[in-house]
């Protein structure tokens, strides 16, 4: 497997996003793509709670069920599994109000505070009106929040700290692939009814309905005390972990 790294964490381990089995992810097909699959985010849409990675205080959304199937009979049944280590991911479902409270023009909808206030909105799509955090704010709402967990998914304000906009072209790190894939940020509720996350395609950052089917592409937390065995972090000799 080949990962491509988003960040150093706090306590030192570092953050991958799954990049497909070989150096070169391919564009043609989806077995040799980025991605490990393709899921609905959920199978829902008519409700707020189906923007979140689990809803109903622990219901697990169809994109958590496709990451944890993955990784079970992956890394987690393989002796990888005592190296990934249990990281902090963030499905923000707080700031939860019309998009008129947040001065954007599509009034007859619901938005989030990742869409209203942190990552520009419809309004600033300059990457300088961007605040990402990689802090996970507190919601009182019965889905999404703050998890602990040996998989996940990335979340918009990361790909935007990676160099990419909301719906404008930008050349971000991650960018590998014509295949949209999710992120587990909560977006808006267009006319407060469908449910929308962020999701990335190529080089934009953009919003979608819930029950579309987009690829899944998996994070993970590693420790790596004794450093790589081999490798300069190129693609043609990519760091290896052992």
């Amino acid at each position: 497997m080949y990962w491509k790294i988003v960040r150093i964490n706090g306590d030192g381990s570092l953050r991958l996003i799954y990049n497909g089995v070989s150096t070169t992810p391919s564009n043609e097909d989806l077995v040799n793509s980025h991605a490990i699959g393709m899921s609905p985010f959920n199978k829902k849409v008519d409700d707020p709670k189906y923007t979140g990675y689990t809803y109903d205080n622990g219901t697990d959304s169809f994109a958590k069920r496709e990451v944890d199937t993955w990784y079970k009979n992956t890394l987690g049944s393989s002796g990888y599994d005592s190296s990934v280590i249990e990281g902090k991911f963030c499905s923000d479902s707080s700031g939860y109000k019309s998009s008129n409270e947040y001065d954007l023009p599509a009034s007859s909808s619901c938005t989030y505070s990742a869409y209203g206030e942190r990552l520009g909105g419809r309004l600033k799509n300059t990457p300088t009106d961007n605040k990402p955090t990689l802090m996970c704010p507190e919601t009182d709402e019965t889905y999404g929040g703050s998890y602990r967990l040996k998989a996940g998914l990335i979340t918009a304000d990361e790909l935007v700290l990676a160099g990419e906009n909301i719906f404008v072209e930008g050349n971000g790190y991650l960018n590998t692939s014509l295949y949209l894939y999710w992120t587990m940020t909560p977006g808006e509720i267009y006319r407060c009814q469908f449910a929308y996350v962020f999701e990335e395609y190529n080089i934009i950052l953009h919003l979608n309905g819930v029950t579309d089917m987009f690829a899944v592409r998996p994070v993970i937390n590693v420790i790596a005390d004794n450093g790589f065995t081999s490798g300069d972090g190129t693609s043609s000799n990519p760091y290896v972990i052992k």
